[in-house]
């Protein structure tokens, strides 16, 4: 009963305060396209695929929250980046979930032989629903047991489905010697898309990010890098900010008689998200062709027992060089 009223608790001050708050990853490298359309195809290779699973929320209503997401991106000639992802979010005991399937374009124009301005844009297509399969009502007793032949008398919650459109840019600055950085900025949800879900009109609320990413190359010679990192993202009238990020560490086998580099790397890091969670971060990159990161939140804020203190993040990348 306590796990009932707590998932119908949640979905109650889900749909009147938080106005279907997006769906989002830890590992924001892995999810690029969450933070900024402009991001789309930002990487060095050819393409990448990304599948992710992200695992949290166990200990409020003894069901965890399910978030799955597979992405497949090009970065075509340098310039274009195209990019499909399909996210899955299952939300509670009752699996209140959400479908989403978002196609991403970007462009990059060079300023100069250091600078360079990116736009991007992403249509999306969103389902909201609750499967309501395997809930049972106590109109249904007939007795003895629960008799799932009885009508339980309930009026279902409509499923919603909406189209939407966003946007981002983003400044990219390239020094070789030194460090490179990413600072962009991006809209989701410009098209103010409305849905009716039991009876309530919602208009989904813009969310805006913010993003500052650094390479620091002054030990490019050397097996290390640094990368940190700032986000901030608003929507509605929640704010998350993150800093934090990451040491990188060159190892492996450079061949002695070609150019090709078998170089692998490991990642370590964190991130503090402010007022909630503390994030530890490792990654794998096995010559540079396949990835494996893991990360934990540790709950900071109230929401926080002795049991249960953080959420599990999995995500695994091919790069086509």
């Amino acid at each position: 009963m306590r796990k009932l009223f707590y998932s119908i608790l949640l979905l109650i001050i889900g749909s009147i305060f938080c106005s279907a708050q997006d769906i989002g990853f830890a590992q924001h490298e892995q999810s690029e396209m969450l933070i900024n359309p402009a991001l789309t195809g930002n990487f060095e290779e050819h393409g990448r695929a990304i599948l992710h699973y992200r695992n949290q929320w166990k200990h409020i209503t003894g069901t965890a929250y399910n978030t799955f997401g597979a992405s497949i991106e090009a970065n075509l000639i340098d310039k274009f980046g195209v990019g499909i992802q399909f996210l899955k979010d299952q939300t509670g005991i009752h699996n209140y979930s959400t479908n989403q399937l978002n196609s991403s374009f970007s462009l990059q124009t060079e300023l100069n032989s250091m600078n360079y301005l990116g736009f991007g844009v992403q249509l999306s297509w969103t389902q909201k629903y609750i499967d309501y399969g395997d809930q049972t009502w106590n109109s249904q007793y007939d007795g003895f047991e629960i008799n799932t032949e009885i009508p339980t008398g309930e009026v279902n919650i409509n499923t919603i489905q909406f189209v939407d459109v966003s946007a981002g840019w983003v400044w990219k600055y390239k020094n070789p010697s030194f460090f490179n950085f990413d600072i962009g900025i991006g809209a989701y949800h410009l098209s103010r898309p409305k849905y009716t879900q039991s009876s309530l009109e919602t208009v989904v609320p813009m969310r805006w990010t913010g993003m500052v990413n650094v390479d620091l190359l002054q030990w490019q010679n050397s097996q290390v890098t640094i990368h940190p990192s700032l986000r901030i993202e608003n929507q509605d009238y929640q704010t998350q900010t993150t800093i934090g990020g990451y040491t990188k560490i060159k190892f492996g086998l450079n061949s002695k008689y070609t150019d090709f580099y078998k170089n692998s790397y490991f990642q370590i890091g964190g991130y503090y998200t402010v007022n909630q969670t503390l994030t530890s971060y490792l990654r794998l990159d096995y010559i540079s062709i396949v990835s494996a990161t893991f990360t934990y939140d540790f709950i900071v804020s109230d929401l926080a027992t002795s049991t249960n203190m953080g959420g599990t993040e999995i995500s695994i990348a091919y790069y086509l060089k």
